[in-house]
């Protein structure tokens, strides 16, 4: 049989293939980056890791670690301020890096607030969710307002607001005090941001 130069070589037929796995996979990747379920999972998952690194940073350092560059004196480090350490002394120890909120834009995204003691701390993906509103039955409301009534049903804390309803958070610990007055008050400056 002669060949008329007709048809494919098996390495024309390789390269061909190779091409469009490579374009495949591009395209599924930003498939999936561009659905905002997933991102908002991304979130969820992002907050959580970072919950247990700041636990682990205080368990080694009795305390939790500080807040980064906070540019707009609101007593919160984001990770639109700075250098975008918004957890100072966290990554790579404790996590291998401070997540970045891909869909951003304008808002906050990561932000990290702590008090002056180091015994109490909030984490936040502030005004980013986009695929559901956040209400005061989901595990990442942005305030608790049945801790001892630490939090008012106003300002951020109001769950008719946009800002809680796009704002997924986790917070633990409790300031100190010589009273329980003074724990609740130190402690709703950091949790009830």
């Amino acid at each position: 049989m002669k060949y008329h130069g007709q048809g494919f070589t098996l390495v024309e037929l390789m390269v061909t293939i190779g091409i469009i796995g490579i374009l495949s996979a591009i395209v599924y990747a930003n498939i999936g980056s561009a659905n905002p379920k997933a991102r908002d999972a991304d979130r969820q998952a992002n907050l959580r890791n970072l919950q247990s690194a700041i636990e682990l940073y205080k368990q080694k350092n009795g305390r939790y670690p500080d807040m980064g560059t906070d540019v707009n004196n609101d007593n919160m480090s984001s990770e639109s301020e700075g250098d975008s350490i918004y957890v100072v002394n966290l990554a790579p120890e404790f996590i291998a890096k401070l997540p970045k909120d891909v869909k951003r834009g304008t808002n906050f995204g990561y932000t990290y607030v702590t008090n002056t003691s180091g015994t109490s701390f909030k984490i936040m993906a502030l005004g980013t969710v986009e695929s559901e509103d956040v209400s005061v039955s989901h595990s990442l409301k942005r305030c608790d307002n049945s801790i001892a009534n630490i939090c008012p049903v106003s300002g951020v804390c109001s769950p008719v607001t946009v800002d809680y309803k796009k704002t997924y958070a986790l917070w633990g610990g409790f300031a100190d005090g010589d009273s329980e007055a003074t724990v609740k008050t130190e402690t709703a400056k950091v949790i009830c941001k």
